[in-house]
């Protein structure tokens, strides 16, 4: 046979009382241990669809300082609303991961305080203020964040505002952010 690549399918159904939902069988048998099945049901269905988005933002397979920022900024909101909407295996790991692209971030910090998508390249307000939303939002959520990081972020920021910075792709979007 040839080469089985891991792969990942979801499917949403609506419950109806009485009507059973039956999952697609396995397009052909599965070696012992290979394959896993997980069941969320909710009366919202909004939920299942916010775990299927945080859950799609966790496997996301770039890793630049902006889908960083993104995912952290997912597990931290999904943190403060309520654990129960993650599943286990990502609850437990949400405040390693969040710490994880706080350190991220701090690599790719310039030396202006400027964020850069990758550490040693270019900054960029819109990314620095991306990422002190979510320093905000993780210190507000009781994660440890480096205050002295943030402080440097949010001079950087007030730095941009001058009609004199230099700093901008697009001075108008970026000064609004």
């Amino acid at each position: 046979g040839g080469v089985v690549r891991p792969g990942l399918e979801r499917a949403l159904a609506a419950l109806e009382p009485g009507q059973p939902v039956t999952l697609a069988p396995l397009p052909e048998a599965a070696r012992p241990g290979t394959v896993q099945r997980t069941t969320l049901v909710s009366a919202q269905p909004a939920v299942t669809l916010m775990a299927a988005a945080l859950d799609y933002l966790y496997r996301y397979p770039f890793g630049c300082t902006e889908q960083r920022i993104s995912t952290a900024r997912a597990a931290v909101a999904a943190r403060r609303l309520d654990q129960s909407l993650m599943p286990r295996a990502m609850a437990a790991r949400v405040d390693q991961d969040v710490a994880a692209t706080l350190a991220w971030i701090g690599k790719a910090t310039t030396g202006d305080g400027l964020v850069a998508f990758w550490p040693g390249s270019r900054g960029y307000v819109a990314l620095t203020s991306w990422s002190v939303l979510l320093m905000v939002e993780a210190r507000t959520a009781g994660l440890p964040v480096d205050a002295a990081l943030l402080d440097r972020q949010v001079q950087a920021l007030k730095r941009a505002l001058r009609s004199d910075a230099g700093v901008f792709v697009d001075a108008q979007t970026e000064r609004s952010w």
